[in-house]
């Protein structure tokens, strides 16, 4: 059976064990909050590889050294060809400046860089894998991506739940007031967002897509877990 961390909280008007039956009430609006914990079973790793040389050709010779390097740790940990994603090198051109005597002088520099998107299936190697790319001293750690197999049934059957709870609540607001539900008249389910976390000596750290962190040092951040969050509204109409 799958296991995972499940909660949710259900935001709306309590329920009073008094008489509406006077009340002329014919719709009602619930909201149902989703918070849902699951632990990540793989990630996916942005790697970056920067040099620069004083010519173009050095430059790119550079970057193949150091991917090669790369392939040799991808093997080490049989990551499958098909979870490997390599962009082109980028070359840009430059100056690097330097003190001689008492004025600066500068010479053509062009830095070469390329991305690598690698997704490791087995998460239990995730932190010999970084040490091993970081050991290389030639690859940075762009990002960390924690994701998990089961996020869109989860996110949908949190969905499902939802709008369940809110339609059981609803059922009892119309009972209170002899009424019954005719139909719904609308319904929302608004910032479905996953989110993950990595934990760190020094406390806990936010990853972002957009982040851009690099962790480049030893020892490494602890996968988290991760975290969806949303909210389902529907309005009912009564009779």
């Amino acid at each position: 059976m799958r296991k995972f961390l499940f909660r949710m909280i259900l935001c709306g008007n309590f329920l009073y064990a008094q008489d509406f039956s006077d009340t002329v009430l014919t719709m009602i609006r619930l909201d149902h909050t989703v918070e849902i914990a699951v632990k990540p079973d793989y990630v996916v790793i942005a790697i970056g590889i920067e040099g620069s040389k004083p010519d173009v050709e050095s430059a790119r010779e550079e970057n193949n050294k150091v991917i090669k390097n790369a392939e040799k740790v991808f093997q080490e940990f049989k990551i499958d060809p098909k979870d490997i994603k390599t962009d082109v090198i980028h070359v840009l051109p430059g100056e690097r400046q330097y003190q001689s005597g008492y004025s600066y002088e500068s010479t053509p520099n062009f830095q070469a860089s390329r991305a690598i998107s690698v997704t490791l299936r087995d998460i239990s190697k995730y932190e010999s894998f970084i040490a091993a790319c970081l050991k290389t001293n030639s690859l940075i750690i762009y990002s960390l991506d924690f994701r998990s197999s089961l996020a869109s049934e989860i996110e949908e059957n949190s969905k499902v739940t939802a709008y369940k709870s809110v339609k059981e609540k609803a059922q009892k607001w119309a009972s209170q007031i002899g009424k019954s539900v005719k139909n719904m008249s609308e319904l929302r389910c608004d910032g479905f967002v996953w989110s993950s976390f990595v934990y760190t000596p020094g406390g806990m750290r936010y990853i972002s897509d957009l982040g851009g962190q690099r962790y480049t040092t030893i020892p490494t951040p602890q996968p988290g877990l991760m975290t969806l969050s949303g909210n389902v509204s529907a309005t009912f109409i009564f009779k």
